[in-house]
C-alpha cells in the first residue's frame, strides 16, 4: 500500500494559491516495458529466460480530486491492461485511493479488496490534506530549474557539481549522480553499485497550460538472470491529455 500511498503524494504541486474549491486534475499514463540484451550475450539465454522477458503495455487513467475540506481521493483506471498468460489472474481494472483505504475493483466494478490505512498512511495523508489547505492541487510536480543558489546549498550539502558540454550541470553524491538540463527541461538520476549502475531514471518535461509538467520517463533497470546473464528492463511512461476542472 505505501507506493500507492507515495505516489498520490507525488501527485500534489506546490502552487503559490491555496485552494478553496473543489478541484480535480487528471491525465493517461501509457506505460511500456521492455527488455535488451546485448547481441553477444542473447545466444547465452535459455528459452525459457528469454520467455519470462515478455514485452508489456499498459494505459491508465489517474484522476485526483480534492473536495472544499482539502481531502484528497486518487483514482487509477486501467484503460488497457497489460496482456497476461492464460492461466494468470487478471489484476483490478480500478484502484481508489482516499482517507480510509485503498479500493481495488475488477473490470465489472466489484471490489476485490479493502486495505485500511495503518497509522503512517494516515500520516501521510495528514501531510497531504494540510499541503492542500496551503498550496493548491496539481496534476504532477512541475520541473524547477536549478538555480545558483539551489547548487551551493547542494555543495554545501556535499554533492560535487560540474557542468556538462551540453549545458546540464551534473551532481555526484556517494551511490547516486543526477543530470539536471535547466535548458531542455529533463533530469537524470542514476545509481551505482560500486562502479556500476544498477537504476537510471530520465525525465523529460514539457510545457502544458503555463505550468512544466512530465512528457515521458524512461527507467532503465540493470539486472541479472538468475544464471547471470544482463539484460536491461526499460520502463517507458508517457504522459498526455492533462485536464484540470473546477466544480461548483
Amino acid at each position: 500500500m505505501k507506493p500507492l500511498l507515495l505516489f498520490a503524494i507525488l501527485l500534489l504541486a506546490n502552487a503559490a494559491v491555496a485552494q478553496t474549491a473543489p478541484i480535480s486534475v487528471s491525465f493517461v499514463q501509457t506505460v511500456s516495458t521492455n527488455y535488451e540484451i546485448s547481441p553477444a550475450d542473447r545466444d547465452r539465454f535459455k528459452p525459457v529466460e528469454i520467455a519470462g522477458l515478455k514485452p508489456e503495455r499498459e494505459v491508465r487513467r489517474i484522476t485526483i480530486s480534492s473536495n472544499a475540506g482539502q481531502d484528497v481521493s486518487s483514482t487509477i483506471e486501467v484503460l488497457s491492461p497489460a496482456a497476461k498468460e492464460p492461466w494468470m489472474k487478471p489484476g483490478p481494472s480500478k484502484v481508489i485511493i482516499d482517507k480510509t483505504g485503498v479500493r481495488m475493483y475488477d473490470a465489472a466494478q466489484k471490489l476485490l479488496s479493502f486495505d485500511a490505512l495503518s497509522a503512517s498512511n494516515a500520516a501521510d495523508f495528514q501531510w497531504i490534506k494540510s499541503n492542500l489547505a496551503q498550496n493548491g492541487l496539481q496534476p504532477l510536480p512541475a520541473f524547477t530549474p536549478l538555480t545558483t543558489s539551489d547548487l551551493n546549498r547542494l555543495q554545501q550539502s556535499g554533492f560535487q557539481t560540474s557542468m556538462l558540454e551540453n549545458g546540464a550541470i551534473q551532481l555526484r553524491k556517494g551511490d547516486t549522480k543526477i543530470v539536471y538540463n535547466n535548458g531542455t527541461m529533463s533530469l537524470t538520476m542514476t545509481r551505482f553499485d560500486g562502479p556500476s549502475p544498477i537504476v537510471e531514471i530520465t525525465t523529460q518535461y514539457k510545457l502544458q497550460n503555463g505550468q512544466t509538467v512530465p512528457a515521458s520517463k524512461v527507467e532503465r533497470y540493470f539486472e541479472n538472470t538468475a544464471s547471470g546473464l544482463c539484460y536491461q528492463r526499460v520502463v517507458s511512461t508517457e504522459y498526455s491529455n492533462y485536464t484540470r476542472s473546477s466544480h461548483p
